[in-house]
């Protein structure tokens, strides 16, 4: 059955998957096999409002801001899924691996308030 998800930000939906196919895994069976690639914090630069609050108070562009909070957004999924193999008792036979790309947008492309300062440059 195809749901109709639209509306709904795409890192609570990956999120939400990958904890329901740990939830129904029979860890006692074969071995779990999860790639979560979330879209955060690639564009379009969009993150629901809650997540940008933290930040306000900061001296940053409206652009810096949404993208602090897709990145919270990505975290906060990161860290459900950690809770849900820990509650699934998976947490102790996992192996993550976290990587990202290759960092965030120079001015040569689309900018969206990614700094990769120490390493820019060269």
């Amino acid at each position: 059955q195809i749901i109709d998800q639209r509306g709904n930000y795409s890192t609570h939906l990956f999120t939400e998957q990958a904890i329901n196919i740990i939830e129904k895994h029979d860890k006692e069976g074969a071995p779990l096999f999860l790639y979560l690639a979330f879209q955060a914090v690639h564009r379009p630069d969009q993150v629901p409002h809650e997540y940008t609050l933290p930040y306000q108070h900061k001296n940053w562009t409206e652009r810096r801001k949404t993208y602090a909070g897709m990145l919270s957004c990505a975290d906060e999924g990161i860290g459900n899924v950690t809770r849900a193999l820990k509650a699934k008792g998976m947490w102790d036979n996992t192996l993550v691996i976290f990587t990202t790309d290759n960092g965030g947008p120079t001015e040569t492309c689309a900018i969206n308030g990614a700094s990769n300062y120490p390493l820019r440059g060269g």
